[in-house]
């Protein structure tokens, strides 16, 4: 109302402002506080603020009727409309605020004079008068708001996904003296013009890298329909390519390349549709594997006729270049006169017969990429003189037949004559090895091609191919064949190789070409450890050997091995092995070591660290009592044991001695005893064969003699 004061409150809730982020009142887009301070105008010493960055303008006056605006230093800025009039305001100011369908909101809850309300709760947000959102329990208890609230740390109220139904007046009641009211319209917006955000950025990207582009509008009600297209380059008009807000080409492709753009819609006012500029997508691929096709494919026409070569790569993205070279008289430079530089060559007359290469490139992300194709000979036969059929010529023609037929006749009936001699044969001439590609260094994984061919000699030539041994110093045989292909090539391929070509002219003619030398690059892969023994760990004088090793990797392959100390992330300054093996024998070699490899790959050097690896090298233990000596007696002692034992078990057992005898034979003297000693010792004959016979059945006997005067028909006498 005129005369009096009113306060506009700085809710910034819309992003992208459109005066920047300078943290300003705007009135009709014009500045008039800033910075804390009025900005000369037509306001000057009616503005002030409230201790926040509200606005409160005094004396109000029709004139200061219209729109006023707010923009945060984060670049979010709100609107408010100020209508003065000389009627007195019945209802207090409520604050206004706009959302739009679809998306979210943000309701500020600010403490300003306004008619107290009559609510229960406290610490809650109000729709009208029901409790939405309560900071003690969060959870929504109204249908039309679940999982659409949340509230931040000071006290705001988020709502998503707006909805039509969402309108009306909004209440923050804090307590009974901290309350605010304002009003909420939620409205339909026409979609805004879409942006194009191309990830990666790069101007051109390789094929085979993952693109993303993303469309979305800033502003707009939802849903919002997303739908791309693409250019034809043919009919010069976009064609519908996709739908959804993210257009994801993995792996992109060559035929990717070209202009994209998208279309936004929503249903606003019926459809509204949005387009974006255009966005370019260049996808770029280097050349690979060129060769010649010939139309017709036997390489020969007549004269007048045409044979076409066309020059082709398996892929490569365009612009792609083509020169065509031609060969004369078995020279190996082309024929400096003629160049043609199309993808097909058109031969027609028959001077044109000749052999004919030729060389493609490209670039690949500022890289020139070069192949040429091997050669290929092309033939234009001269045409044969067409000749009038007519009456009188066929009868010119019978004629001539019959005399034909009269001369083979007559020829046959002749004496046969010699056939003609051999054309001459030739000798086999040096060969030459051509290399495709003819690049020095070649990355493993390439086809490669070595062609062996000699200029001169009569067919048919064979082609032998031969690799120099690095070991023996020799050449070895390799393959068989005028073509060498190694598809892919392997670092192992890397050496010397030259070919032979033999024909059988006098004898077997043997050439043998130059050498010619193929290196097959490769970066290392998959660096590790390998420790011998696998524990990792040994005593004193025996050899822990810590070997560095990787999965593959073209040579010369440098090594360096780390020591590191005292639980130090960098390595001991005073250590460094470059060797590929480290071997560790004394107890203060034990420590954490790492190794690092390099080697270079087509100019580029590739370095791989491992990971590190902990050793220990362990005191011996005390020996003990234990000799050579010692030893050797134990085993002469354990054998000598052994023997005894065998020669025990094998003695024959002693009989137990024999009862004594009951007759006189004790009282006879021994001059008795004497003269019978023949009988005595064929009775001891008797009893030792009687003792071998019956082992197990003994009979007891007794020699009333001592066992060294009893004889033996003593005891025979008993044992009747």
């Amino acid at each position: 109302m005129k005369t009096r004061q009113v306060t506009l409150y700085c809710e910034s809730l819309l992003p992208n402002s459109p005066h920047g982020t300078d943290q300003c009142w705007y009135y009709k887009g014009s500045r008039i506080f800033c910075g804390g301070s009025p900005v000369p105008s037509r306001f000057d010493g009616r503005l002030n603020q409230d201790g926040s960055c509200n606005l409160v303008i005094s004396n109000l006056v029709e004139e200061d009727s219209g729109l006023y605006t707010y923009v945060s230093s984060s670049g979010y800025f709100g609107d408010v409309i100020l209508n003065v009039t000389n009627v007195p305001m019945v209802t207090n100011f409520l604050p206004y605020i706009e959302g739009v369908r679809g998306r979210s909101v943000i309701l500020p809850c600010l403490n300003y004079p306004s008619e107290q309300p009559l609510l229960q709760r406290q610490n809650c947000w109000y729709h009208e008068t029901t409790a939405i959102y309560c900071f003690s329990s969060p959870q929504s208890n109204t249908s039309m708001f679940i999982s659409r609230l949340s509230a931040s740390n000071d006290d705001n109220l988020e709502i998503s996904e707006l909805q039509m139904s969402d309108t009306g007046r909004f209440t923050c009641f804090l307590s009974q003296s901290n309350y605010g009211k304002l009003k909420l319209t939620v409205k339909d917006v026409p979609v805004s013009k879409p942006v194009i955000t191309k990830t990666p950025s790069d101007s051109s990207i390789r094929a085979g890298t993952p693109i993303s582009l993303s469309c979305k509008s800033a502003f707009g009600s939802w849903p919002i329909s997303y739908n791309w297209y693409k250019l034809n380059s043919q009919t010069g008009g976009y064609e519908h390519f996709a739908s959804g807000g993210t257009l994801t080409l993995n792996p992109a492709e060559v035929k990717n390349t070209g202009l994209y753009k998208c279309k936004a819609s929503n249903q606003v006012n019926g459809v509204t549709v949005q387009e974006s500029a255009d966005s370019e997508l260049t996808v770029q691929s280097p050349i690979t594997n060129i060769s010649i096709l010939a139309i017709p494919k036997q390489l020969f026409v007549f004269e007048g006729q045409t044979l076409t070569l066309r020059c082709q790569v398996d892929s490569g993205s365009p612009p792609i270049n083509w020169i065509w070279y031609r060969y004369t008289e078995d020279r190996e430079q082309p024929d400096s006169e003629f160049r043609h530089q199309q993808q097909e060559l058109k031969l027609t007359h028959t001077e044109q017969s000749s052999v004919y290469s030729c060389k493609a490139n490209n670039t690949c992300l500022g890289q020139v990429i070069t192949l040429n194709s091997t050669k290929m000979k092309a033939f234009i036969v001269p045409r044969p003189v067409a000749h009038a059929v007519s009456y009188s010529s066929l009868a010119l023609s019978l004629c001539a037949l019959i005399a034909l037929v009269v001369i083979v006749v007559l020829l046959l009936r002749r004496k046969p004559t010699p056939p003609p001699s051999p054309p001459k044969k030739i000798p086999v001439s040096k060969p030459v090895i051509t290399k495709t590609p003819s690049d020095s260094s070649i990355r493993a994984g390439t086809p490669i091609s070595l062609s062996c061919k000699s200029a001169f000699g009569s067919w048919p030539i064979s082609y032998n191919w031969y690799k120099l041994n690095s070991q023996t110093g020799g050449y070895e045989h390799f393959a068989s064949g005028g073509t060498l292909t190694l598809n892919p090539a392997e670092v192992k391929n890397t050496g010397l190789y030259k070919c032979k070509a033999s024909n059988q002219v006098n004898g077997v003619t043997v050439q043998e070409s130059a050498d010619t030398e193929l290196t097959v690059q490769s970066p290392i892969t998959n660096i590790s450890i390998l420790a011998i023994p696998k524990q990792l760990f040994v005593f004193e004088g025996q050899t822990l050997t810590l070997r560095c090793q990787v999965d593959s990797g073209s040579p010369p392959i440098n090594w360096i091995w780390y020591r590191y100390t005292e639980d130090r992330e960098q390595p001991d300054s005073e250590f460094r092995h470059q060797q590929q093996e480290l071997k560790l024998t004394h107890t203060e070699q034990s420590s954490v070591y790492s190794c690092k490899a390099n080697n270079t790959c087509l100019g580029q050097v590739i370095t791989l660290n491992s990971t590190k690896m902990k050793a220990f090298i362990v005191p011996r233990p005390v020996a003990h009592a234990v000799s050579y000596s010692s030893l050797a007696l134990s085993l002469c002692a354990l054998i000598a044991l052994v023997v005894i034992v065998v020669l025990l078990l094998r003695r024959k057992p002693t009989p137990p001695p024999s009862p004594p005898k009951k007759n006189t034979a004790a009282l006879q003297p021994i001059a008795h005893q004497r003269q019978n000693v023949k009988q005595n010792v064929r009775g001891n004959a008797k009893v030792n064969e009687y003792q071998d016979s019956h082992q197990d059945n003994q009979k007891d006997f007794y020699c009333p003699l001592s066992r060294d005067t009893c004889t033996g028909e003593d005891v025979y006498d008993e044992l009747i």
